[in-house]
């Protein structure tokens, strides 16, 4: 598997078909950042098929929605099948991964959680 990453945004202000700002690459997994903040991104994703994004556990929420083919989606241990217009949200440390049973573009929004500025460390007792 190989990966190509396009760290080009969008075109502010301008209507936009999402699924046609990336194009499939053989046997690789396209990205494209199509809005990148360090509070979180929106990036596009082209997958060829039986390709397969294994997906760190991050601090973030993912939404994932399908553009065009279908996916399996690994989230805990369960599998679930996604096709086009369907989401599906990933929780921040999540274990997960998505192949793509047919050649896949979908969209990921990753969002921090909030857990983390809830989480209070237990202090040690003295």
């Amino acid at each position: 598997m190989a990966q190509n990453i396009e760290n080009i945004e969008l075109e502010p202000l301008k209507p936009h078909v999402l699924k046609n700002q990336i194009d499939y690459v053989s046997q690789t997994i396209v990205t494209r950042y199509i809005l990148k903040k360090t509070t979180g991104h929106v990036s596009l994703y082209a997958l060829d098929k039986d390709e397969t994004l294994i997906a760190r556990e991050v601090a973030h929420d993912h939404l994932i929605q399908i553009l065009e083919g279908c996916a399996e989606v690994m989230i805990n241990g369960q599998v679930r099948k996604l096709q086009v217009g369907q989401i599906v949200v990933i929780p921040a440390h999540a274990p997960n991964t998505i192949r793509a049973v047919d050649r896949l573009k979908m969209i990921v929004t990753l969002i921090p959680s909030g857990y983390e500025e809830f989480h209070v460390e237990n202090p040690s007792s003295s």
